[in-house]
């Protein structure tokens, strides 16, 4: 027999009567909720698209999904005198969905914002200061009563110079100059000019997990920074003349597969949060578009900062830099 249910203005309230087959729901919820908010991690507006999922158990029919959107604003109202990151954005919406759903006992936030970041300590030859488009990310998924895992993170475009290719061509001039060269100064005019290798756009997301007590830290331009450092160069707004030829000498003296860029950049998560626990999650994904092949690449890992402190190279380094940080 099904419980009939009714709101205290008389109409029906289906999404609380029992089901009449008593199974639960993993998720329901709402994916794509736009919003505008502004961060202090930001200089700029950031263009939110917001993901909340929640529970439903065997004794009630529907989620009440229409909540989500008044959790949501109420977030964002919160969000305008006090939250300054999009990691803090997204706990204090994982509350009010928890707060507004009583019924809930897992739920899951995620906000995705599109914004452009400011990198005050790069600069273009004009000397304006160097802009980057990209995608700030936060996700809380938890269990009612437990401790909240805050994920946090960028989004970004990378360009790659593929590693392989270039090998073929450094083998390929080694063998044409030694007609023409003796081997030493073969050496010399490889280590003198770049080698060309095809270019790939790639994106790249690196996420976090925060320790408690630094949720409302920005980390936002830290991220970014570790993606770009781990590519064969990052991408620019623009380049005058010389300023390309620079970055395209350099991309190709930095060869990179996607694999070696997760391991560059997850390794040097770990130097930069020398004082985080071991328990603390990394994950890191990148999407190459490629150029000379047909189809994408893609390639991801989660790893924890004690696997990664654990790895024996990685280790000292991470040791090493640990003393000079004392």
């Amino acid at each position: 027999m099904l419980k009939n249910t009714v709101s205290s203005d008389g109409l029906p309230d289906l999404q609380s009567e029992q089901p009449s087959i008593p199974i639960p729901i993993d998720r329901v919820g709402s994916r794509g909720i736009e919003r505008f908010i502004t961060l202090a991690e930001s200089e700029q507006p950031v263009h939110l698209s917001v993901t909340c999922l929640l529970n439903v158990t065997s004794r009630q029919r529907g989620g009440h999904l229409s909540r989500i959107v008044h959790a949501l604003d109420a977030a964002m109202a919160e969000a305008s005198f006090r939250i300054k990151t999009i990691g803090d954005f997204v706990r204090c919406l994982w509350y009010e969905l928890a707060r507004i759903n009583p019924d809930s006992t897992r739920i899951y936030a995620e906000a995705r914002g599109r914004t452009v970041l400011t990198n005050h300590e790069r600069y273009y030859g004009s000397g304006a200061p160097a802009f980057k488009p990209c995608e700030l990310v936060a996700i809380v998924d938890g269990e009612r009563g437990q401790d909240l895992e805050l994920m946090v993170g960028v989004r970004a475009k990378m360009c790659l110079a593929c590693p392989q290719a270039q090998a073929a061509i450094r083998w390929m001039s080694t063998k044409n100059l030694s007609t023409s060269f003796n081997q030493d100064q073969v050496t010399e005019i490889l280590k003198t000019v770049p080698l060309p290798t095809h270019n790939q756009l790639a994106e790249g997301e690196l996420l976090v997990q925060v320790p408690t007590g630094e949720e409302s830290r920005p980390l936002s331009l830290q991220l970014l920074a570790i993606i770009e450092e781990a590519t064969s160069s990052p991408t620019y707004e623009y380049l005058k003349r010389y300023e390309e030829g620079l970055c395209v000498s350099s991309l190709h003296w930095k060869p990179r597969l996607v694999e070696d860029v997760i391991r560059e950049a997850i390794t040097r998560v770990a130097r930069e949060f020398v004082k985080w626990p071991d328990e603390m999650s990394v994950r890191m994904n990148i999407t190459s578009f490629e150029s000379t092949f047909e189809y994408v690449l893609d390639a991801q890992t989660t790893i924890t900062l004690g696997e990664i402190r654990s790895a024996s190279v990685v280790g000292d380094f991470i040791s090493l830099c640990a003393e000079e940080r004392r």
